[in-house]
């Protein structure tokens, strides 16, 4: 129980502080430039989730093969994203934010495709309520689509994040991959 109303509670407060969150990027973004900002992301955001996730790769596998394919699943869309989809590095929070909710979801569930899919919806939810609630009324407000997609694809991360947690700490095998050789 404790679980779902922490998850309820990560999620209203991330929607309900978006707009006062981006207030506060927008400070540093007036204070120094756009890319001593963006590059200040990057170090503090993006490459220490990138290592969080490359290590926990690595130390839930152990095999280089395994490592690459999972990092190859994992990596090289985000990497691609930032590549074709960022307007800014502070786009990596929309990772971390539903990799966190899609994985207590699926702790809660224990369904891969509802934790996919609930969390995919909750991200898309959250990007119409900006568009209709937060930001009602600002000529240059969109739906943004990028975000969707970086939501959708940290809740992969999120499952992927729980299936290795499972294979390692239960020794489960998972899709076949996984198997012990």
């Amino acid at each position: 129980m404790f679980i779902k109303f922490a998850l309820g509670i990560f999620y209203i407060l991330s929607v309900v502080y978006h707009k006062r969150v981006n207030e506060f990027v927008d400070i540093f973004y007036r204070k120094y430039s756009f890319e001593v900002t963006n590059r200040f992301f990057v170090w503090a955001l993006a490459i220490p989730f990138l290592l969080f996730v490359i290590c926990f790769i690595w130390l839930s596998v152990r095999k280089i093969y395994k490592v690459l394919s999972l990092l190859s699943i994992i990596i090289l869309p985000v990497i691609g994203q930032y590549l074709v989809l960022f307007v800014s590095n502070v786009e990596v929070i929309h990772y971390i934010q539903y990799a966190i909710i899609s994985f207590i979801i699926l702790k809660i569930s224990n369904n891969l495709w509802y934790s996919f899919f609930s969390s995919t919806v909750l991200g898309v939810i959250d990007e119409m309520y900006q568009y209709f609630v937060l930001y009602v009324g600002n000529p240059s407000a969109y739906v943004d689509y990028n975000d969707m997609i970086m939501n959708a694809h940290g809740s992969l991360i999120g499952i992927s994040i729980f299936i290795l947690l499972e294979y390692r700490f239960k020794g489960l095998e998972f899709l076949g991959a996984f198997k012990n050789t």
